[in-house]
Order: structure tokens, then C-alpha cells, then sequence
């Protein structure tokens, strides 16, 4: 009965159907609490609905019960990176390449942490090495294609990036990278399509509605941009990017009241974020008020010195045409 409920729990995880997974585990532990494939199961589980501290938990117990076991260290340490806890998490993907060398989902985590770490040339070796194990590793390829693009290699990232959606189409990790990586090559009509599926497919996915919003905004599609930024601050009220982005949006419609307002909204949020300082400063002047412009122009550089977008604006007399910054990522 035990086995039969197991099978059926880890059957249920490898299809996604974590509810179905857990009910099964929950099912066994009411007699056998300390079964230990039981324990990992449900720490998997608890990862993947983003209960981190949960998952190292239960994974740590299931350690207790069977020592040393490659798959157990890493899902532990993907939990641990979760929690940001990079050397505990290197620590784990080490112990399981010890027990398993060629263990391409400990290479990937390993990859990530020393990515993290700074150690890039390490991170993308690493990573490359669990694609030489496993070509066919989607979470391999994204975050190989999204290292090098961190990394300036942007046009060396796209292939990873395309390969993960030859192998799954629909990949929302992937397009939004993807689509992400197309909008800082300049390649927008790229762009649009990837994020556009993303939010087609998850509807609750804000990063993702923020940066179309921006894609939409570039392309002139301000009522669609608009929308996007709409639907973020309505489940986010506090999120500054998308209230700069709408402001941005706003004031290159000529709309600069209601896009002060949203600059304000923005920096009620966090204060001092230095592009929003700017571009209120940008709104002020386009609506007259060119000392108050100057003003904020001149506290965006005190927030940020080497701000080039504020040096230029700041110059004077002030010049007609002040620059406008959006917060795609930063």
C-alpha cells in the first residue's frame, strides 16, 4: 500500500500535479511520519509552491533518515539558492557531484551559484558541462542563455534561449528571457511576441506585463501600454517601476500632470529611486516649472553621482529637450 501510494505521489510530481503529489504523501505520513522518500517528496513539493524554508525542512529530516544521497543534496541545495543561501547551497551541489559526477541538475545549481558568486567564466563552464551530460536540459539552457546575457554575450545567449523552446514551446521561463534579451538587443516586434505569450499563458505574471507595457510604450502602442501597467498596479499598487513606466508613458503623450502624478507615486514608494526623481524633474519643465525641474534633476545626481541622464539634464541653462529614463530591469 505504502509503495503503491509513493509511486502514485511521484508519478503525480513529474506531471506538475503537486496538490494530487502532496495529498498522497500526506496520506502515508498519517502512519509512517518519518518516511524519508516521503519527506523528500514533500520537500520537492514544498519548493516548487515557494515554501523554501519549509522545503529545507523536510529535506533535512529526510537526510537524517538515509545520510548521504545525490538527489537529496541537490534539491536541498535548490531550495537553499531559493533562500539566497549560496555557500550552503554550493556546499549541497558539491556533495552530490561527489556521489554522482555526472548529475546534470547539481551542475546547473552549481552553475547558478558561481554565476551568482561573480565567478563567471567558472558558472558558464559549469553550466556548459551539464549541457555536455544532458543536451536536452531545459533549465541548463536558460540559465546558460541568461549568464551570457548578463554577461554582454547577448547574441551568443539567444540560441540557448531558442533551443529550450524547440524542446518546450511554451516555456514561460524561456520566452520571458527570451523576450527580455530581444528588447535589450533593439529587436522590439521580437520582443512583443515573446512576452505577449507569456502574459497570454500566465496572466499574473507582473514582471512580464511590466516589460511589454515598456515594449508596447517604445512600438507607440500607448493605449496597449497603458493596459499592461493598469493591470500591474492593480494587483501591485506599490510596485515603483511599473508607476515610472506608466509615467513614462504617459508623459510622452503629452499627458505630463497625470505622469507627475505617477513619478510621485513611484518615489512615495522608494525615495530615493533616481530615475523617477529625474523624470518628475522631466515633467515639471515640460509643464513650465523649470526650477522645480532643476531641483530634481540636481537630487537624482545626489542619489546617484555617476548618473549620466541626470548630468545632462542638470546642465545650463537647461536644455529643451530633457532625457527621459525608464525602469525596465533597474
Amino acid at each position: 500500500m505504502i509503495n503503491h501510494l509513493l509511486d502514485r505521489a511521484q508519478n503525480f510530481l513529474q506531471e506538475g500535479r503537486l496538490e494530487e503529489a502532496g495529498r498522497c504523501c500526506m496520506e502515508i505520513l498519517a502512519s509512517h511520519p518519518d518516511q524519508p522518500d516521503v519527506l523528500h517528496c514533500l520537500g520537492v513539493i514544498a519548493h516548487r509552491c515557494g515554501h523554501h524554508a519549509d522545503a529545507v525542512a523536510l529535506l533535512g529530516r529526510a537526510m537524517e533518515k538515509v545520510g548521504d544521497n545525490a538527489r537529496l543534496h541537490g534539491d536541498l541545495g535548490d531550495a537553499l539558492l531559493a533562500l539566497g543561501q549560496l555557500d550552503q547551497a554550493g556546499i549541497q551541489y558539491r556533495q552530490a557531484l561527489r556521489l554522482q559526477p555526472r548529475f546534470p541538475e547539481a551542475l546547473t545549481g552549481l552553475g547558478r551559484v558561481l554565476l551568482a558568486r561573480g565567478e563567471v567564466d567558472l558558472g558558464l563552464e559549469t553550466l556548459m558541462d551539464a549541457l555536455e551530460v544532458k543536451p536536452d536540459h531545459i533549465d541548463a539552457l536558460i540559465h546558460l542563455g541568461q549568464g551570457l546575457a548578463d554577461h554582454g554575450q547577448k547574441e551568443d545567449a539567444i540560441q540557448f534561449f531558442l533551443r529550450a523552446l524547440d524542446l518546450e514551446s511554451e516555456h514561460v521561463v524561456a520566452l520571458h528571457g527570451l523576450g527580455c534579451l530581444f528588447f535589450g538587443l533593439g529587436r522590439l516586434g521580437e520582443a512583443r511576441e515573446c512576452l505577449q505569450k507569456v502574459v497570454e499563458r500566465m496572466p499574473d505574471h507582473l514582471d512580464a506585463r511590466t516589460h511589454l507595457g515598456v515594449v508596447l510604450q517604445r512600438l507607440g502602442a500607448w493605449n496597449e501600454a497603458r493596459d499592461m501597467f493598469d493591470a500591474v498596479l492593480m494587483s501591485q499598487p506599490g510596485n515603483y517601476k511599473a508607476h515610472n513606466n506608466f509615467g513614462s508613458a504617459l508623459l510622452e503623450q503629452g499627458l505630463f500632470v497625470e505622469a507627475g502624478e505617477q513619478f510621485k507615486y513611484a518615489l512615495s514608494c522608494k525615495p530615493d529611486y533616481f530615475q523617477a526623481i529625474n523624470n518628475l524633474g522631466v515633467a515639471l519643465q515640460k509643464m513650465g516649472n523649470v526650477p522645480a525641474a532643476l531641483d530634481q534633476f540636481r537630487q537624482a545626481l545626489r542619489e546617484k553621482p555617476d548618473y549620466f541622464v541626470g548630468r545632462r539634464n542638470v546642465c545650463g541653462p537647461i536644455l529643451p529637450m530633457p532625457i527621459l529614463t525608464r525602469g525596465w530591469f533597474g
